[in-house]
């Protein structure tokens, strides 16, 4: 259980999704996991953004090489809602454990992890 707005939430999973469906390959699955300590993990397959790149990309109107149809903006946004969540979005290229594709991270705090910063 997170205390995160669920519009906010909704709307960080959408862009992350979106984002994913995209940009990465059109005949792979997008994953997207969740795990007990709120991490929120989207990938997908496709050719490895460059560092330099990876750097910029959730600056705002940035996009990668691509023809893909976009604003620029998506990632921009998922950031903003991290920072303001007390997270961060956490962007790789390669996938950890792969040689190509892209991953997108960020991590909700739990009811548990807020109720232990409270107390602290």
């Amino acid at each position: 259980m997170s205390d995160i707005d669920p519009d906010a939430a909704g709307i960080l999973c959408r862009n992350l999704v979106e984002n994913a469906l995209r940009y990465g390959s059109e005949s792979s699955p997008v994953e997207v996991t969740l795990d007990p300590d709120g991490l929120l993990t989207v990938s997908n397959d496709g050719p490895v953004v460059p560092p330099e790149m990876l750097a910029k990309l959730a600056d705002r109107f940035e996009r990668g090489e691509t023809s893909a149809r976009g604003g620029g903006i998506g990632l921009s946004i998922v950031s903003a809602i991290a920072d303001r969540i007390g997270s961060r979005l956490v962007l790789r290229s390669p996938r950890p454990g792969t040689q190509s594709g892209f991953e997108a991270s960020v991590r909700f705090a739990t009811t548990s992890q807020s109720m232990s910063r409270d107390s602290s």
